[in-house]
């Protein structure tokens, strides 16, 4: 999926410098994921993108049905936080 995004972009001219990273449910692997990428986006600060010489980003987004969850994930590196309320038509979504 992201070769097809990336070659799309191509052919649209877009690149963007700003890498998303969703991770569902934060238990214990989820966690251990944004911590994994906590690390990568601190070593990607001083990259910058080929073409347009814009720093590169990487936005880790962190899904859960526990507030709780969300709140470890946050203090843990997630950069944006969706709560899904499996009663509700759409998720939370916080900044």
């Amino acid at each position: 999926r992201t070769t097809t995004t990336t070659t799309q972009q191509q052919r649209q001219g877009q690149h963007s410098s700003t890498i998303y990273l969703a991770i569902f449910g934060c238990g214990g692997l989820g966690l251990s994921c944004i911590m994994i990428a906590q690390a990568l986006q601190n070593s990607m600060r001083h990259q910058r993108e080929p073409t347009t010489n814009i720093p590169r980003r990487l936005e880790i987004v962190a899904i859960d049905v526990s507030a709780a969850a969300l709140q470890k994930a946050k203090e843990l590196g997630a950069t944006h936080t969706i709560l899904v309320d499996r009663q509700a038509s759409s998720p939370d979504v916080e900044n």
